[in-house]
C-alpha cells in the first residue's frame, strides 16, 4: 500500500464510542496518540480519549521517539479544553506523573517512582514516559493534549535501550486503565491552582537528595536535587547555591 494511504488509514480509529461521558477514539497502529487528538482539536473536538495498540512515530519529550511495539503497552493521549491562561498549567506534568503512578499501582501492584520531570521507574528502569502539549493561544480557549505511554509486558528492547526501559511485566484492562488516568487528570485541568499533589511526587522521587547533572540548552549545571517548588521545578544545590529549573534533562545512575 502507498505511504501516503498507509498515513492516511492510521488516522481513521477502528472504534469510536461514549464510554461514561467521554469520547473514545481506539486505533490498531497509529503514528501518535498525540497527533490524532491535534487532529481532533483543530476538527473542534474538545474532550476525548485516544488509545492505540501501537504507534509507528511515539513521541517523548525533547523530540525523541518512544518506542512503542504493538500489544504489549498502553498507549495513549488525553484532549481537554480550557479557558484558563496556559501558565496555569506549569504543573500538569508532574500532576499527570502523580495520577499515573497511582492508577498502575492500583491496577498493577506495581510500586513505580518518578525521576524529574516525567519518566515512572519500576526495578531501575523507565516503564512509563509522559508527554503534554498544548494547542491554541496563551489568553483564549486553549487544549490540552497529555500524551501517556506505558510498558505493560514489553519483553525486547532495541539495543539503543537495552538496560534503560524496563516492563511492568502485567497484562491488564488497558482501556478501563486510561479511562481510570483520563477522569483522574481531568479533576486537576478543572483546578489547576491545586498543588496537593507535589508531596506525593516529592516523596516518590528516585532523584531527591542524589548529585545530578541537568542540561538546560547548551548549558549544564551540578547538583544535589534538594527538592521541587509548588510547579514542579527542580530545586538544586550547586556548590552552595540554590538553584531552580522548570526545564532541562537531568541524567544520573540510579543504582
Amino acid at each position: 500500500m502507498p505511504e501516503r494511504e498507509e498515513t492516511k488509514r492510521s488516522c481513521l480509529p477502528t472504534v469510536h464510542r461514549e464510554e461514561d461521558g467521554i469520547a473514545v477514539y481506539r486505533y490498531g497502529l497509529t503514528d501518535s496518540t498525540n497527533l490524532r487528538a491535534k487532529q481532533a482539536a483543530a476538527q473542534g473536538v474538545t474532550r476525548g480519549l485516544f488509545i492505540a495498540e501501537g504507534q509507528s512515530a511515539g513521541r517523548g519529550r525533547l523530540g525523541r521517539s518512544f518506542y512503542s511495539p504493538e500489544d504489549t503497552g498502553l498507549y495513549f493521549s488525553c484532549l481537554y479544553t480550557t479557558h484558563e491562561p496556559l501558565h496555569s498549567f506549569l504543573a500538569l506534568t508532574p500532576a499527570a506523573a502523580v495520577v499515573c503512578a497511582r492508577v498502575i499501582e492500583k491496577h498493577c501492584g506495581k510500586k513505580v517512582g518518578i525521576k524529574w520531570v516525567n519518566d515512572l521507574y519500576y526495578e531501575e528502569k523507565k516503564v512509563c514516559g509522559i508527554l503534554v502539549e498544548s494547542v491554541g493561544a496563551l489568553d483564549v480557549q486553549s487544549k490540552l493534549i497529555v500524551g501517556v505511554g506505558i510498558n505493560l509486558h514489553t519483553e525486547e528492547f532495541p539495543p539503543e535501550l537495552a538496560g534503560i526501559a524496563g516492563s511492568l511485566g502485567v497484562r491488564i484492562d488497558r482501556q478501563a486503565m486510561a479511562l481510570e488516568i483520563y477522569r483522574a487528570l481531568e479533576a486537576y485541568v478543572c483546578d489547576p491552582a491545586d498543588r496537593s499533589f507535589m508531596e506525593e511526587y516529592t516523596a516518590r522521587s528516585v532523584v531527591l537528595g542524589k548529585r545530578v547533572k541537568l542540561l538546560k540548552g547548551e548549558e549544564c549545571f551540578f547538583g544535589t536535587v534538594l527538592g521541587f517548588d509548588g510547579d514542579g521545578g527542580i530545586v538544586l544545590n550547586a556548590d552552595g547555591e540554590r538553584l531552580v529549573f522548570h526545564g532541562g534533562e537531568i541524567t544520573l545512575r540510579l543504582q
